[in-house]
């Protein structure tokens, strides 16, 4: 966000020397050289900005890159996040928390067909308690343990769930797995004191 911040009144900075450089060369009548440079200056200012989920430049940073990634992979990607600057843990471990559960439904989608819909929504509100809920698509196929965590016997994969349960434990958080259909859930639940405004989903 800063940077793109920057880069705008950098160029709110630089647009009197455009028009005056434009001016130049059409006075001149140079108008392909005109043209040229104006195709130039439009590249420029075009350029994608980081997309913007969150207030929070941590966690919008983890959902830019993890859910841009889902994007061009062709999954459908649902966000509605009320993420604040002021978090109930670190915002480092909790933007872990973000990218393994939602690594972990990128790579359910990506078990998919092709001709199946591949969706993954993020939604998360911060009042009266922090609630962040993953949900996606996935094949059916899942097996739960004796907590009702997912598991698997797959060799490099299960680490992401047993960071997640890490997290849980030292916060005092709730994880909470569960499928409806051809959805899959996960759920966190951190106790904060409440605030003065009740958020909730749309």
């Amino acid at each position: 966000m800063k940077r793109s911040q920057e880069q705008i009144r950098i160029y709110r900075h630089d647009m009197r020397h455009y028009l005056k450089n434009i001016s130049a060369l059409i006075q001149a009548e140079k108008y392909q050289e005109a043209l040229d440079f104006t195709g130039k200056t439009e590249s420029q200012i075009s350029q994608p900005a980081e997309p913007y989920f969150c207030v929070n430049p941590t966690i919008n940073a983890v959902l830019s890159l993890y859910l841009t990634q889902a994007q061009e992979e062709g999954i459908c990607v649902k966000t509605n996040c009320d993420i604040p600057l002021s978090l109930p843990a670190d915002a480092a471990e909790l933007s872990t928390v973000f990218a393994n559960a939602i690594e972990n439904a990128c790579n359910a989608c990506r078990k998919l067909p092709e001709n199946k819909m591949k969706i993954i929504s993020v939604r998360c509100i911060s009042s009266p308690q922090f609630i962040l809920e993953i949900s996606n698509t996935f094949d059916g196929n899942i097996e739960f343990d004796r907590s009702h965590r997912p598991e698997t016997n797959r060799e490099g994969h299960g680490i992401g769930t047993r960071s997640l349960a890490a997290f849980a434990e030292k916060y005092h958080a709730i994880l909470d797995y569960k499928t409806d259909g051809d959805m899959f859930f996960f759920r966190l639940l951190i106790n904060r004191p409440p605030g003065n405004e009740k958020a909730v989903w749309k």
